[in-house]
């Protein structure tokens, strides 16, 4: 019998209220607002889970996703404090 990734539940996770528990690929993005984190015993297995969910996501969200990173590298740069641009005249001056 084959296994369904997107409706069986194997998706180690910790909800709101510390309950660890299995999820579904569907219920994970259904119901990720009532979750605190994917969590597995093993760092690695849960490095695994985030690595492959990014790969599903960023596809999907790559667009908006870039205007974003755009839209904050904007606000960064604009706020961030202007370096003094050195000019012959200071230079010749010996500042």
């Amino acid at each position: 019998m084959p296994f369904e990734l997107t409706s069986e539940p194997w998706i180690p996770v910790r909800s709101l209220n510390g309950e660890r528990k299995e999820v579904s690929l569907r219920e994970l993005f259904a119901k990720a607002h009532e979750l605190e984190c994917v969590n597995d015993a093993s760092p690695l297995v849960t490095l695994a889970l985030h690595r492959f969910l990014i790969a599903i996501v960023l596809p999907v969200l790559r667009a908006s996703f870039f205007r974003l990173l755009c839209a904050v590298a904007r606000a960064v740069r604009l706020a961030a404090p202007r370096a003094p641009v050195l000019s012959n005249t200071w230079l010749a001056e010996g500042v």
